[in-house]
């Protein structure tokens, strides 16, 4: 966590972030720079750092079980391969150097802690895809936006994929965009994978912590280096690279840990939390600033999280989240934005939730096991077995391959028949027989 030097000065030319142009912005007011003081003593430091890792994890760990909806808004850049048109005939179209996709969907979840499980329903709303240096929507018929439903949990990882009607920018009508599989297919995969992060963007356990980690654990760490749990060397390191600041406002103390440290190419990389007495001393933004000397950070954020919080049930939970993840310049990576629509915590979820049955599948839909190998249809609220993947699979894989395999040796066959025929037929002229 803490890598390579850089003297505190660096900190103190940091400029804000707020007043750069073009830069995210917090949710709520931050103070200024001349505002902040730093904290002097080893015992102060490892108080302060003490409490606001208690706060946070105070707050996640009264959760047992969290059922709750956040409307989820995503942009960000898509891949050349998906940009690319497919050969189709008549006039090659070729696609703009730079598009970007937007998407809105309503993710319902369903989280029990003490089973490490989650169940989602992640539904896109609204998808546009856009010119990225014009803003102006394009018609990309060959791209299609799923639904899916998908339920994590230690030794399990079952998906339902299917495809809804939405909204999307272009000129083509709906029923021409739309890409219906001709059976619906669930999937029971292998565990290992489940994204990182618990579970992938839409895993609203995630928006508890930053830089892959949880609000407190980062912290703890902080505390167990400033006690010499890592040796002299490592606590000399905090203490010359990293500062922990307050400020006073009306509403109470604020608070402000900001580390420097150096990539292996030389630039600097300071990295700063902000945490806000007004929502219980949790984190309210973070942010990874990089340039190539002290001071010069012009357009230079790497990452960028900012929160607000609701009280619900004595715990505080996220209520609207913006995330940036920086490609170079700004405005060039990939945008999250979350806000809370409804939630209801620490009532009781049967354990149904997280099966088969808890996904609420049409009947008739096929289930692939790509753990064990077998194929089963879902009738009667319950899997039936099927006597092969084939038949599972509808017609797809590998008996798809061997219609084709058995069709090309029938021609060759024939071909064959028809070379030696020709080549055992009597020269001209002369009569067959003699």
């Amino acid at each position: 966590m803490l890598v390579g030097g850089a003297s505190r000065a660096a900190n103190s030319e940091t400029p804000p972030i707020e007043e750069k142009k073009g830069h995210p912005r917090p949710l709520i007011a931050v103070p200024r720079p001349e505002e902040w003081t730093e904290i002097a003593g080893l015992a102060t430091k490892t108080e302060v750092l003490r409490y606001l890792a208690a706060q946070g994890r105070s707050s996640y760990e009264k959760i047992r079980t969290w059922r709750a909806t956040y409307r989820l808004t995503y942009r960000g850049p898509v891949s050349p391969d998906l940009a690319r048109p497919p050969r189709t005939p008549g006039p090659t179209r070729s696609a703009p150097s730079g598009i970007v996709c937007e998407r809105e969907l309503l993710v319902d979840f369903v989280i029990d802690q003490g089973r490490n499980a989650i169940y989602r329903d992640a539904r896109p709303l609204n998808v546009a895809f856009r010119d990225a240096a014009t803003g102006e929507p394009l018609d990309m018929p060959w791209l299609s936006v799923s639904a899916e439903r998908t339920v994590v949990t230690p030794t399990e990882h079952l998906e339902f994929r299917f495809w809804p009607e939405v909204s999307l920018a272009g000129t083509q009508p709906q029923e021409k965009r739309k890409k219906t599989p001709s059976k619906l297919t669930a999937y029971r995969n292998p565990r290992e994978m489940v994204p990182v992060w618990y579970g992938g963007s839409s895993d609203p356990r995630k928006l508890f912590g930053y830089s892959g980690f949880p609000i407190w654990e980062d912290l703890e760490m902080d505390i167990a280096v400033l006690s010499g749990e890592h040796g002299a060397r490592m606590k000399s390191h905090w203490e010359r690279n990293c500062r922990l600041c307050q400020a006073q406002r009306p509403e109470g103390t604020w608070f402000q840990r900001e580390s420097v440290s150096r990539t292996g190419a030389g630039e600097v990389l300071i990295q700063r939390a902000t945490f806000s007495p007004s929502q219980n001393h949790l984190p309210v933004e973070w942010v990874i600033l990089r340039g190539a000397r002290p001071g010069d950070f012009e357009k230079k954020v790497q990452h960028y999280m900012c929160w607000t919080y609701k009280q619900t049930a004595g715990v505080y939970v996220p209520s609207r989240v913006e995330e940036m993840n920086c490609v170079g310049l700004v405005g060039n990576g990939h945008e999250w934005k979350y806000e809370l629509v409804s939630c209801q915590l620490n009532d009781l979820v049967e354990p149904g939730q997280f099966t088969w049955a808890g996904m609420d599948l049409p009947e008739g839909t096929v289930v692939m096991d790509r753990v064990d190998n077998v194929a089963y249809v879902w009738q009667g609220g319950k899997l039936n077995k099927l006597s092969s993947l084939a038949e599972g699979a509808n017609g797809r894989g590998w008996t798809r391959w061997l219609r084709w395999v058995l069709a090309g040796l029938t021609l060759a066959a024939l071909a064959a028949i028809g070379l030696v025929a020709w080549r055992r037929r009597p020269p001209r002229g002369e009569t067959p027989g003699r």
